[in-house]
């Protein structure tokens, strides 16, 4: 007892230092201090063991010692629950159990290892801990340990589960309860053989540095007991996570399908080595530490399959892997996640508390269609730092980006992008009517590889991992071997002697008509294996007249051991396929017979062409430095100052849409007057005015500005159509001092009105119009005061707006002729018929027509009264004068046209 406590004591001191700086040296200190301790403690007590041999086995008493009150004696049984007292394991040696055995007590040292691999092994219990292990426990045994004792692990004692045993009782009868197991102790498991080693997932599992190794020459897809499942509970890994772990000699395909509203939690760092792959199905994943794909991960179909990343120290994402992500949640309660890699983002991205640092090469992408949810915007402490791309705003992106503890997001408007057009689709579910299976094109073996529809290669959405028997039949090859007909092909390599699956064939489309169309491509599914170019699919195109190779597909992701991971596949068709009515698609199968190459074959699945919707891609981030210092100073006469603290890039990187952009305001943001404020852009050499289309909240420098949420917002008042640097720009001193200029519609005019503090030198007001918002036009002048320190309103009506958007500013226009823009005000006007007057009527000769737009085509059609069509003239402008005087007197109809919208009136001529 006196023993187990000084060792419980030196053990808790380690665990504690080993936190600290030179752990190595610390271990050999506190170590040293345990191996004195117990040669002290351990010589004070009678019948004691320690093993006596480098290896060998439990039950043959010569690889025994025993303590006979003063001295080390060869034992002269082995011991047991029955006539020992402590058994330690020393370090360096290796005891096997082989037969029946009831011990307690039993301390393997650091260095030591207990192998239990046959018989019935009781832990009983007796005084203190009944199993403690630092150094190594191998569970080889096909039973599950009897329990009445309990067992622990030391700071770095190692558990190794190889078999079928039970893990809940290890579980159940841990020392002070599971929770208390060190993080730095070590928890394998390890596949070794045909039998499936299996650990426990629930109710109060927890791990220290858990490591899943395949050491046998196949992959493994863990399943049924060897995964994490459930819903009572979560596991827990207090260390380290490692799929790979060391030594491992095939892949392994690990499943997360924990569905507790608590994810998986990994309070260390997780590493998926290369050739494995982390199945992230269920509640997801949850991690503190770094997390390392050279792998590969995947989701399925079902539940939230989020990564968290929750940790208070600073997190990163790294590796060389593909890293599949649905959803990923950011709530740390300090420091960062930083991307060592490009992550892509499928569904949402929702950051609660703390930044992600991204850059031009560790770029995050927000695929299309997933999206960003800020939960606290308010705290300015969740956003992008650098860089973050957006596939697809047609409904509308807020970019969340930032710098520093500056949440300054940037927002794109959506815009009508159109849909994609489906021309011919196949998902192989109905026995794939029309196409031609196994078309021989090259030399074959007797027993060649062939092409089969069935759901032995069940069909998974993308990047789901590869099953069999789903229910969702693909197009797929397969033998008459491995399995006959099954999803797997033969490599062969006895061709002549036993079976020859050497293969060359395809299988064929039905004729696709694509009459009409242009710009099509075809998608689809597929996984693909085999040795290189030797054992490997192709895409065949026909445009009606030959066969050609359209695409060597690369081999897909092997993760998930031998079903591989599905993956989606988009090729161009060549320009002859538009408008052709003989198109054709097939897919090659080649196979060399070599017996070299890696299931599985190829499969396909959900096989269409399609023209794609419109497609843009932006990019954006955000900079807290001098926009004018990093660009330059040349700007538009119309723009004032530049601001000096801020500015945001977004680049268009696909696609033409053009954008309304907001940007947001805060408390460092230095717009005082945002009415009067303007959006500016840097074309490459000199600032460009956007404008102000309309601004939300309050100003920077209002006492209720403190963050982003509580500020507000400017819209460019222009569309932008070329993507580059945006900042703001603040009015300067000018003559007039302008409160606010507005624009109303009244029917089918416009109410220009403006109000103006003061005027110094005013010499006076110009209302331009635009239809385009670029190139304005003067629409009238107004006399200015002069001089004047009190308010003065104006009010001017435009009657004849055009129609669709008017775009109207204010010039104001000094003695000296320098002058200033108001912002642009925009107001939108349908086509009308009401207000179209004639006069006189009855006419002599000359018809006057006043219209109350302008119109680009005014048509007149005048119709005797039996509809007979007397002329028809075209005319421009908005009020015309029509010669009558060769039209003969009598009634008749005239109808008025103007861009499409008529209005008929009875009329005489005299």
């Amino acid at each position: 007892k006196i023993y187990l406590f000084y060792k419980k004591w030196v053990s808790s001191l380690y665990f504690k230092a080993s936190k600290l700086r030179n752990m190595n040296k610390l271990y050999t200190l506190f170590w040293g201090a345990l191996m004195c301790l117990s040669s002290l403690v351990k010589a004070q007590t009678p019948n004691d063991y320690r093993s006596n041999i480098v290896s060998g086995n439990w039950n043959v008493v010569a690889n025994w010692q025993r303590f006979d009150g003063s001295a080390w004696v060869a034992a002269t049984v082995f011991p047991t629950n029955a006539n020992a007292n402590i058994i330690t394991i020393r370090s360096g040696h290796t005891i096997n159990v082989t037969a029946a055995l009831s011990v307690d007590q039993v301390v393997i040292d650091v260095g030591g290892t207990m192998s239990w691999n046959t018989g019935v092994l009781t832990v009983a219990a007796g005084a203190g801990v009944d199993l403690t292990v630092n150094g190594t426990f191998i569970d080889n045994s096909t039973s599950s340990v009897a329990f009445t004792g309990t067992w622990e692990l030391g700071a770095n004692g190692t558990y190794i589960k190889q078999r079928t045993g039970s893990s809940a009782n290890w579980r159940d009868n841990y020392n002070g309860g599971m929770s208390t197991i060190p993080a730095t102790s070590n928890w394998i498991i390890r596949k070794n053989s045909a039998s499936i080693p299996t650990f426990t997932t629930v109710g109060g599992t927890y791990y220290g540095n858990l490591s899943i190794e395949n050491l046998t020459a196949t992959a493994w897809i863990m399943s049924g007991t060897s995964i994490f499942t459930g819903n009572s509970d979560f596991p827990r890994i207090k260390g380290n996570f490692d799929i790979g772990g060391t030594g491992s000699t095939a892949a392994i395909d690990f499943l997360n399908s924990n569905t507790n509203a608590s994810p998986l939690l990994v309070i260390g760092n997780m590493i998926v080595k290369s050739g494995n792959n982390y199945r992230n199905f269920g509640t997801g994943t949850e991690i503190q530490g770094n997390l390392t794909i050279n792998g590969s991960t995947a989701y399925d179909t079902d539940d939230s399959r989020r990564w968290i990343f929750s940790g208070a120290n600073a997190q990163s994402i790294s590796g060389t892997g593909i890293f599949n992500v649905f959803q990923l949640l950011v709530n740390k309660s300090a420091n960062d996640v930083t991307l060592n890699k490009a992550v892509t983002i499928d569904n949402n991205l929702i950051l609660t508390s703390g930044k992600i640092i991204s850059t031009a090469v560790n770029l995050l992408t927000i695929d299309n269609p997933a999206s960003v949810t800020v939960t606290s915007p308010g705290t300015n402490n969740s956003f992008v730092s650098g860089p973050i791309r957006k596939i697809n705003t047609s409904s509308g992106f807020n970019f969340p980006v930032g710098k520093g503890n500056n949440y300054q997001p940037l927002n794109v408007n959506g815009h009508a992008g159109g849909s994609a057009i489906n021309i011919y689709t196949e998902n192989f579910n109905s026995g794939a009517p029309g196409w031609t299976l196994n078309v021989v094109t090259g030399t074959e073996g007797a027993q060649a590889n062939f092409w089969l529809i069935d759901d032995n290669e069940g069909g998974v959405l993308p990047p789901g991992c590869g099953v069999a028997n789903n229910g969702n039949p693909t197009l797929h090859v397969t033998s008459t071997f491995n399995p006959t007909g099954g999803a797997a092909y033969d490599a062969g390599g006895l061709c002549g002697i036993f079976n020859c699956p050497q293969a060359d064939r395809r299988c064929e489309s039905p004729l696709i008509v694509c009459s009409g169309q242009s710009g099509i491509f075809v998608g689809f599914n597929y996984v693909e294996g085999g040795s290189t170019t030797l054992d490997n699919a192709t895409l065949l195109y026909f445009d009606g007249t030959v066969w050609a190779q359209l695409d060597d597909m690369p081999k897909t992701a092997t993760g998930c051991g031998g079903q591989g991971i599905w993956t989606n596949r988009q090729v161009a068709l060549p320009a002859s396929a538009d408008n052709n009515p003989n198109v054709r698609i097939a897919f090659r199968w080649v196979n060399n017979d070599d017996a070299a190459g890696t299931d599985p074959s190829f499969a396909v699945d959900d096989v269409s062409l399609f023209i794609p919707a419109p497609l843009d891609i932006f990019t954006c981030e955000y900079f807290s430095a001098n926009p004018v210092s990093t660009f330059g100073s040349a700007k538009e006469a119309t723009i004032g100052t530049i601001v000096s603290n801020e500015y945001w890039i977004l680049d268009r990187n696909a696609g033409n849409f053009n954008k309304h952009v907001t940007l947001n305001l805060d408390a460092t943001s230095s717009v005082s007057d945002a009415a009067n404020s303007k959006i500016v852009r840097w074309d490459g050499s000199i600032w460009r005015d956007h404008a102000n289309g309309g601004n939300t909240g309050v100003n920077a420098i209002d006492p209720t500005c403190t963050t982003q949420s509580t500020c507000g917002s400017m819209t460019s008042g222009l569309i932008v159509s070329s993507f580059s640097p945006f900042t703001f720009a603040i009015p300067t001193l000018l003559p007039v001092t302008l409160k606010s200029f507005e624009a109303v519609k009244i029917g089918s005019k416009a109410e220009l009105t403006w109000e103006t503090a003061s005027e110094e030198n005013l010499a006076y007001f110009q209302l331009e119009r635009s239809i385009d918002g670029v190139n304005f036009e003067l629409l009238k002048t107004v006399e200015g005061t002069g001089s004047r320190i009190h308010a003065a309103n104006y009010q001017e009506m435009d009657l004849a707006p055009f129609i669709g958007n008017n775009y109207y500013r204010l010039k104001s226009v000094d003695n000296d002729g320098s002058f200033s823009y108001s912002n642009i005000r925009v107001l939108y006007f349908e086509k009308s018929e009401e207000g179209v007057v004639i006069m006189p009527n009855p006419v002599s000769d000359i018809l006057s027509i006043q219209l109350p737009q302008s119109f680009k085509e005014l048509r007149i059609d005048v119709y005797a009264v039996d509809g007979r069509l007397v002329c028809q003239e075209v005319l421009q402008g908005n009020k015309e004068e029509f010669d009558m005087h060769m039209i003969p007197a009598g009634l008749y109809l005239i109808r008025i046209t103007a861009d499409g919208v008529s209005k008929t009136f009875k009329i005489e001529k005299r």
